[in-house]
């Protein structure tokens, strides 16, 4: 009986492991400007895949932080779907074809949920 209990123990650990890496992930990408780094790029390369591009985002540097104000002005034209409070981030990006383009990347809340709206920027 005492091995079934441990194997019971060590599986529980191993799964409550799991969930608290997966939690700190997510803290990670929701609150921090790395974390949001990592999402839009990651937002970016699925965008690119679903149009069926031949290209990938294979680097994004961040440049410089800003706030809600610097985002409605470079995503004026998509200002209803974003909320004030977020977090504005201006970045480089580098493509698998050489190709470097400024991309511009907001960090919001809404219900609850954290959202990342991206593009490229355009003052």
């Amino acid at each position: 009986m005492a091995n079934k209990s441990s194997s019971g123990t060590v599986i529980t650990t191993i799964i409550a492991l799991g969930i608290i890496i997966y939690n700190g992930f997510v803290f990670w990408e929701n609150h921090t400007d790395s974390g949001a780094t990592h999402f839009a790029k990651k937002m970016i390369n699925e965008s690119l895949e679903d149009e069926e591009l031949d290209i990938t985002l294979d680097k994004l540097e961040l440049l410089s932080t800003g706030t809600d104000k610097d985002a409605f002005e470079v995503f004026s034209k998509d200002r209803n779907q974003l909320e004030t409070g977020g977090k504005f981030f201006r970045g480089r990006g580098t493509f698998s074809d050489g190709s470097v383009s400024e991309i511009c990347y907001y960090r919001f809340s809404k219900g609850g949920d954290t959202y990342v709206f991206t593009g490229l920027c355009r003052d």
